[in-house]
């Protein structure tokens, strides 16, 4: 699975442009999952993925109305917590 969500936007870019931004904010994701799965991780690390999991928290709400945050979406907030300890 993880193979497929990192090679996605490569299958695809044919018919999607690379500007759209719902394929931006998947990318965001695997960013996201990037650094969390990381073997080793920088002291500034939980500071830079807090801002991002904030910002793709932000954009998933304007970008999906009306579609609630699950709470697997939630936890992502404690993931910089756990990065530092």
């Amino acid at each position: 699975m993880w193979c497929l969500a990192r090679y996605f936007p490569l299958m695809i870019s044919e018919w999607v442009p690379p500007d759209n931004v719902h394929l931006l904010h998947f990318c965001d994701l695997l960013h996201i999952v990037d650094l969390c799965c990381a073997p080793v991780t920088s002291p500034g690390a939980g500071a830079y993925l807090r801002i991002l999991i904030k910002d793709y928290l932000q954009e998933m709400v304007l970008l999906y109305p009306a579609k609630n945050i699950t709470p697997k979406q939630h936890f992502l907030v404690h993931y910089p917590r756990q990065l530092v300890q």
